[in-house]
């Protein structure tokens, strides 16, 4: 099995495993990358917290800060996609510029229609017909 590079085993001295942290949250900013920044954090935070509190207490810092930025960034996102979406469906079409079908027959072939039974017969054909 190959042996997994990890901050416990890379050989860095401490300060270049935190500087190699900072860095890592400072670029993170897809979901998988912020996976993996989170799990250092943690491994960083359980291999040197009996070494230096102050070292952890600014990692936990700066990812929190990390996290915040990242959720407002997020919930900015949302208001703004949210918004376009109440845009659209708020959005109605306006009939006033299309053809009407009066426009396209004659007023008294219309009329006629107008006045037909519900069942076409032979005399109300003759005078749809004759229109």
């Amino acid at each position: 099995m190959a042996k997994k590079n990890t901050i416990a085993n890379n050989g860095l001295t401490v300060i270049e495993n935190y500087n190699n942290l900072f860095t890592q949250i400072s670029r993170a900013q897809t979901v998988d990358e912020v996976r993996a920044m989170v799990a250092s954090a943690k491994e960083f935070i359980s291999l040197y917290k009996t070494v230096d509190k102050n070292l952890v207490n600014r990692i936990y810092e700066k990812l929190q800060t990390k996290m915040n930025d990242l959720l407002e960034e997020n919930e900015f996102v949302y208001q703004r996609t949210n918004a376009r979406v109440e845009e659209v469906r708020s959005r109605t079409y306006d009939f006033t510029a299309e053809k009407t079908i009066h426009k396209q027959y004659r007023p008294s072939c219309f009329s006629s229609w107008l006045r037909c039974q519900k069942s076409i017969t032979t005399p109300t054909q003759t005078v749809l017909l004759r229109n």
